[in-house]
């Protein structure tokens, strides 16, 4: 399976605001998703949702996992709109 390349993160009022309400920064989303080496990432096709690649990763300053279902913007390129994310532990 070819990894899924995220490099850049979308932002705008609707999703910072959804990430906001599961106390959460886009910074802290930023540092799980893009700069963990060890995130994971997969397209899944959720009957509710529709095809969308889920993406997990730790934030390395506080060490908190983060959850986050992610629309391509630029798949080739590796750009990514986020639709929220959450904390996972």
């Amino acid at each position: 399976m070819d990894r899924i390349y995220i490099d850049e993160l979308m932002w705008d009022d609707e999703n910072m605001s959804k990430v906001a309400q599961h106390q959460l920064t886009v910074s802290e989303v930023y540092e799980a998703l893009v700069l963990d080496t060890n995130r994971t990432a997969s397209w899944e096709d959720d009957r509710e949702h529709g095809l969308r690649v889920l993406a997990m990763g730790t934030c390395e300053s506080n060490s908190k996992v983060i959850i986050a279902p992610l629309d391509p913007v630029d798949e080739a390129e590796g750009i990514w709109r986020p639709r929220t994310a959450w904390r996972l532990k």
